[in-house]
């Protein structure tokens, strides 16, 4: 604690670097209180002035840290995230579009979905959809029309629930989910604060209430005995690699080169053990690239009556952290990481 005096004379020293606080009681009969921060304190370089000049005066040194709190602008405290529940907070994810819904809950050490189908998820899969949604974000709207965004009879719901001791002890966060736009954004409405988000299209998308968000990553699973040749389209670019019975690898196309071995094991290993780095999508709408496909990939296996299967990756436009893909085998948008895109774009020359 210092001197009221001195006080006063650090924080006019201070000139605009100080900060005054009002707080104002809920309880009409009590006093406000105010106190004005800022100035260097007479017994410590490290520390700033507090004065409080009402209800009593009183003046105490305290942390330097204490500013930056006090000067934060208005406009970066506003909470733009659709919920407040961490991914490892949430017990229950719920989501309601028309007709359509999802229900996934938490059990034990992994997940189980109960809507649209009954079906168990994987605890990464299930932690990394929560994650999404739990962190995603949007921007408020001032002053919306809630008809025209859809929002005045909301068209869903999407409502996350806690893990708690007793029911009474759930805190439960619900957005009222309302029209898309024409190129995939989406509104919602928080019904904890009536605040209204716009949600650009990768995060409209987390809202679906589509089980294939849910599905195992893993794509592709074949020894490379397996393999009997693998094309690949990348532009003007057509390479065909062979996989001999003897084990030796050839490149077919393009014609008069010698293929680089470790280049060639590589793309195999990878194709062998191919991932999506999350899913998507249960379908291709149009918006994801893919009717042009930037590249695609197309294996040929050998299957255990000695005849062979065929299956295509179609690679399209860029997504946050790779790129939009799907196999022409099963149903499905997801997103192919950027090191696995890089892969599949190897010149398998020596």
């Amino acid at each position: 604690f210092v001197d009221e005096a001195a006080a006063r004379q650090a924080l006019a020293a201070a000139g605009p670097d100080k900060v005054r606080v009002t707080m104002i009681p809920g309880q009409k009969d009590l006093p406000p209180g105010i106190v004005e921060v800022g100035g260097r304190c007479p017994k410590s370089e490290n520390d700033v002035v507090a004065l409080r000049s009402e209800p009593a005066p009183l003046a105490a040194c305290v942390p330097k840290s204490v500013m930056p709190g006090h000067t934060t602008a208005a406009e970066a405290l506003i909470d733009e995230s659709l919920f407040s529940l961490r991914k490892d907070e949430v017990e229950k994810l719920s989501v309601t579009r028309g007709k359509q819904q999802l229900e996934l809950v938490r059990k034990g050490t992994a997940f189980v979905l109960r809507a649209p189908v009954k079906a168990d998820v994987e605890l990464e899969i299930g932690n990394q959809h929560l994650e999404a949604i739990a962190g995603a974000s949007g921007e408020i709207i001032e002053n919306p029309d809630l008809a025209k965004l859809g929002l005045a009879a909301p068209s869903g719901r999407a409502t996350l629930e806690s893990i708690a001791e007793s029911e009474s002890k759930v805190v439960k966060e619900t957005l009222e989910i309302g029209a898309a736009t024409s190129s995939g954004e989406l509104h919602v409405r928080r019904s904890s604060d009536g605040a209204v988000l716009e949600l650009d299209r990768d995060t409209a998308r987390l809202l679906a209430a589509d089980a294939t968000l849910l599905r195992k990553r893993r794509l592709l699973d074949f020894a490379p005995s397996e393999l009997v040749t693998v094309e690949l389209h990348s532009g003007a670019v057509h390479q065909r690699l062979r996989r001999e019975p003897s084990g030796v690898y050839g490149l077919e196309l393009p014609k008069g080169f010698e293929h680089d071995a470790s280049l060639a094991t590589t793309l195999v290993d990878v194709l062998g053990s191919l991932e999506a780095e999350r899913w998507v999508a249960s379908s291709d709408g149009g918006s994801f690239g893919l009717e042009t496909g930037t590249s695609a990939v197309r294996i040929a296996l050998e299957t255990r009556d000695g005849g062979t299967t065929t299956d295509t990756l179609v690679i399209g436009s860029v997504a946050d952290n790779g790129h939009y893909a799907k196999l022409e085998s099963a149903p499905g948008v997801f997103v192919l990481s950027k090191r696995t895109f890089e892969t599949l774009q190897m010149l398998l020359l020596d």
